[in-house]
C-alpha cells in the first residue's frame, strides 16, 4: 500500500497520512533559517486542510517565541553584568 494514498478517517472528512519521507523533507526545511519560520506561518495560519500540519505550524511558533523570549533574557542578563563590571572598573580607575 502506498503511503501517499493512505487516508486516515475522521468524522466526516478524510485526512492525508504524511508518510515518512515527507516528514524528512519538512524537517530539512524546519533546519533552514527563515524558511522553517514561513512554513510553520504557512502551515499556522494557512488554509492547511490537514490538522497535523496546523497544530504542528502553532507549536513550533510557540516554541520560537520561547526561545526569542529566553534568548532575550538572557542577553539582557549578560549586558547588565559587563556593563555593571565596566562601571566597577572605571569607578576603581578614577580614585
Amino acid at each position: 500500500m502506498d503511503n501517499q494514498e493512505v487516508y486516515r478517517q475522521s468524522g466526516d472528512q478524510q485526512q492525508h497520512v504524511i508518510s515518512v519521507g515527507e516528514w524528512v523533507l519538512y524537517l530539512f526545511l524546519f533546519s533552514l533559517p527563515l524558511i522553517n519560520i514561513i512554513m510553520l506561518c504557512i502551515w499556522a495560519f494557512g488554509n492547511e486542510p490537514n490538522p497535523t500540519k496546523s497544530n504542528f505550524g502553532k507549536a513550533g511558533l510557540i516554541w520560537i517565541a520561547i526561545g526569542i523570549v529566553i534568548y532575550l533574557i538572557l542577553m539582557f542578563t549578560v549586558f547588565s553584568f559587563f556593563s555593571t563590571a565596566f562601571n566597577e572598573m572605571n569607578q576603581m580607575q578614577t580614585m
